[in-house]
């Protein structure tokens, strides 16, 4: 299910969400323009062409390995786009930092 975060008006903001090994949706506040990316017990995949929430995982991704973090420098205007993520296998927790 998706996660929005479009109210979000305080930076830096973190959040922690359940992921399983379909796409979850991050529905991201306009005044974000960097989002950090990882999980402590999880290997995590990003994608954002051709994936939808719920959906199944893209071939086009990428992974963060597990106990790393990835910054991401968000686009603008009509190139911003919504962030998917899902686990490679199994369930568990993504960390997330959204930062203007």
């Amino acid at each position: 299910m998706a996660e929005n975060l479009k109210g979000v008006n305080e930076f830096p903001y973190y959040k922690t969400i359940a992921v399983d090994t379909t796409t979850t949706e991050i529905l991201l506040p306009s005044e974000a323009r960097f989002i950090t990316i990882g999980s402590e017990t999880l290997t995590v995949y990003v994608t954002q062409n051709g994936a939808t929430d719920g959906g199944a995982v893209s071939t086009n991704r990428i992974f963060i390995p597990a106990n790393n973090l990835l910054p991401i420098r968000l686009g603008s205007g009509i190139q911003r786009k919504n962030i998917f993520i899902s686990a490679k296998t199994g369930t568990g927790n993504v960390n997330i930092q959204l930062e203007e």
